[in-house]
């Protein structure tokens, strides 16, 4: 008995082995292949089965194995990891999220439905402690649970970064992926201390960030202790593109007032 012989008699089923084209065999083969159940961890993917890849019939009867989508999504969630960021998704989430007053009720309310449709960009800028890492990462989370691919920044690692890779290879390997990504989480954009301005050599990195997902329209998170006024006398283009694409205060644009009172972490300590 040939290889082949077994093989059909292991996977004809309920046909007997003489009525099974050898299109028939091959897609057994393929369905029998795709119901393996794999043992990759961090994220149950229901079209994979956790095995990381698909196989599919190519021509009559060959068999060829291609990457499930759900392995970008693993990366996501590596490099959420590396990041730090990925050690305190599973405690900034919506549920965890305190919403005592009416503009942390609004946070929340913005961030959850941002996350079940994203459309444009979500950005909540304002006072230091407010929640806006908090309810930025829970909404990045929920999309990555979604299955969505999603990026993570620190502006200023970032920045540092590409400044210092400036004509360098380094720097399109380190911003284009930022540019062409599903989802991008930009934390602390234009980080600074209060009435700092923004550097001419951070205007031009955001510039070119941004725009290039303002073209592309793609979903962008962004949080910033910079108010809208801030952005728009840093850079008006800037300003501009963040305030349309996120619809501005009547969309998924919150701007928390710069108040003590409103500091989330001074509250906690009382």
């Amino acid at each position: 008995m040939t290889v082949a012989e077994i093989y059909k008699r292991a996977l004809g089923g309920e046909f007997p082995i003489d009525e099974l084209t050898d299109e028939q065999y091959a897609q057994r083969r393929c369905d029998r292949s795709n119901a393996v159940v794999g043992d990759l961890e961090g994220y149950d993917c229901p079209l994979c089965l956790n095995r990381g890849y698909i196989t599919r019939v190519a021509g009559r009867v060959e068999l060829v194995t291609a990457e499930c989508s759900c392995m970008e999504i693993r990366r996501s969630m590596t490099r959420m990891s590396i990041s730090g960021l990925g050690e305190v998704m599973g405690r900034l989430t919506f549920e965890r999220f305190r919403a005592e007053q009416p503009w942390q009720q609004s946070m929340l309310e913005k961030g959850r439905a941002y996350a079940a449709s994203p459309s444009g960009w979500f950005v909540v800028c304002g006072q230091s402690g407010c929640g806006k890492t908090h309810i930025c990462t829970a909404t990045a989370g929920q999309l990555l649970r979604q299955g969505r691919s999603v990026r993570y920044v620190l502006w200023r690692e970032l920045s540092a970064r590409l400044k210092a890779a400036m004509n360098q290879p380094e720097y399109e390997q380190l911003m284009t992926p930022l540019k062409k990504c599903d989802v991008l989480y930009i934390d602390d954009l234009f980080k600074g201390r209060r009435g700092e301005e923004v550097t001419d050599s951070d205007i031009k990195l955001a510039f070119e960030l941004l725009n290039a997902r303002y073209i592309r329209e793609a979903p962008t998170i962004i949080s910033t202790e910079r108010t809208l006024n801030d952005l728009f006398n840093a850079d008006e283009a800037i300003g501009g593109r963040i305030y349309e694409m996120s619809g501005g205060s009547a969309g998924y644009c919150l701007e928390i007032k710069h108040d003590r009172t409103n500091n989330y972490r001074l509250r906690k300590k009382r």
